[in-house]
Formats: structure tokens, C-alpha cells, sequence
């Protein structure tokens, strides 16, 4: 299996195990969720109980899981993206071979320095000096810019960070890209309700809870797969680590079921 085959990470993984190469951010993502596989264990733990009071509770904790999902996507964008572009600067053979789209965005800000200055900047190897800096100027600012994980802002991310022009087209879900993107911004808006506008009764579901989990899993997979191939053109070479990942377990059959 190949980096562009990523299967699913899996919401709740079986015994079965499959050798992929990923990202170190996925590798977090993946290890992250096993506070989600624990989530699930206390509805059937709750179940067994059969104490309906508790079991009727539940729904403040799928909220509190739902934006622990939304959290986990939105570090693993930011990780992946970090991640990719000192993978660019380590192992580009020279600046020309960059996305040209980060190119772009490179010259765009040289133009606003100093005339004097600009082209020292990117002298000889400068250019990766330049680029592992403007990673942390570019960190900064998505302290500020980046607290909505939306498609529009991840694509935004990825062309700005690693030069990849609307990463969103990767989502190639069974359901459509665009209902990926509907999709995730959907799951964002409840995310945001929930963290800065708690609505006191409002029911948050566990299937809501694994369907989105389930959706930012093919996403991730997705996105990794994109940026590999990315790093692979520029490089020459698979970046990403050959690793051991869980398997998904068998499809639920659900409009958000996110099966090859």
C-alpha cells in the first residue's frame, strides 16, 4: 500500500494492522485519539449499567468529545503544515524546485522589503533560512487566524504554508468533495455553539460524536496523502515514515461512513 492509499484511521481500530507511510502529525493525530476509543467505551459501559438517569447524562460528555474532535483536526492541520514545509526546506535540491505557488507568495512578500535587502535574503542558501522563519512569523499569526479549522481556512493554510493550491480538492470522500467540506464546516458551527455560545439543553448525539470523527479521519488521510505527494515531487523522495496504523473496522453504513 502506498502513501496516495491511505485507508482510514479507524474510530474504534480491530486487530488487523496495515503498513503505511505518514506523517508525524498523523502519527499525533492517531495516538490523540485514543481519548475517542475511550469516549466510546463509557457509552457501553453505560449500557451494561443500564441506569437510565446516567445514560440520559451522556450528552454533556458527547458535547465535550465533539470539540476534543474538532481540536484534534485543527492541531493536526497545523502540525502536518509545519511539518511539511521543513521537510521542503531540508530536502529541496534548490528554491526553484518549490511549489510555485509558495514561490509566489515569497516574492510577493520580498517585494515589501527594503529593495536593498531582498535579494540578500535569499542568497546562496538563504532561502531556507528564510522559509524556517517565516514558518514562525506564519505560526504567529495563525494563533489569531486559524481558531476556525473550516475547508476555507485549511485551504488557506496549505497555500500559504506549503504552497498547495486548495488542498480541499483532495477530499475526495465516496460523498463528494464538496460534501466533505459542507460537512466539516457543519460539524465547525456546532463546534463553536457548543465552545462559545453553550446553548443549556441543546442534545449533542454519540453518533454525531463518531461521525465526525469518522469524517476528520478521511480527511486527515487525505490530506497526508496530498502532502506527501507534494514533498515526493519536489524531493525525489517519500518523506513520510513507514509506521504501523490500525485498520478500520467494517462500515456502519451511514451517510457519514467514510469506507474506500
Amino acid at each position: 500500500m502506498t502513501g496516495d492509499e491511505l485507508s482510514e484511521l479507524a474510530a474504534v481500530p480491530t486487530t488487523k494492522i496495515i503498513r503505511v507511510p505518514v506523517s508525524n502529525a498523523c502519527l499525533n493525530f492517531v495516538a490523540n485519539a485514543d481519548d475517542i476509543r475511550d469516549f466510546y467505551s463509557l457509552h457501553q459501559e453505560a449500557k451494561k449499567v443500564d441506569v437510565k438517569a446516567i445514560y440520559e447524562k451522556l450528552h454533556v460528555a458527547n458535547k465535550a468529545v465533539l470539540v476534543l474532535v474538532a481540536a484534534l483536526w485543527e492541531a493536526y492541520c497545523e502540525d502536518v503544515a509545519e511539518e511539511g514545509l521543513r521537510l521542503l526546506v531540508q530536502h529541496a535540491p534548490n528554491w526553484e524546485a518549490l511549489p510555485r505557488p509558495l514561490l509566489k507568495a515569497v516574492a510577493k512578500e520580498l517585494r515589501r522589503l527594503d529593495e536593498e535587502f531582498a535579494p540578500w535574503t535569499l542568497a546562496g542558501e538563504g532561502w531556507r533560512q528564510y522559509l524556517l522563519d517565516r514558518l514562525y512569523l506564519l505560526g504567529q499569526k495563525r494563533n489569531y487566524s486559524f481558531a476556525t479549522p473550516k475547508a476555507k481556512n485549511v485551504d488557506a493554510l496549505f497555500l500559504e504554508s506549503v504552497g498547495i493550491v486548495r488542498i480541499s480538492d483532495a477530499w475526495t470522500l465516496p460523498l463528494g468533495v464538496e460534501w466533505a467540506r459542507n460537512e466539516l464546516d457543519s460539524f465547525i458551527d456546532k463546534r463553536n455553539v457548543i465552545a462559545h455560545r453553550y446553548e443549556p439543553g441543546s442534545t449533542v448525539a454519540k453518533r454525531h460524536v463518531k461521525q465526525f470523527y469518522n469524517l476528520v479521519s478521511g480527511l486527515v488521510a487525505r490530506t497526508d496523502a496530498a502532502v506527501g505527494r507534494v514533498i515526493r515531487e519536489v524531493t525525489g523522495a517519500n518523506r513520510w515514515s513507514a509506521t504501523s496504523v490500525p485498520s478500520p473496522r467494517p462500515a456502519t453504513g451511514t451517510a457519514s461512513s467514510l469506507d474506500q
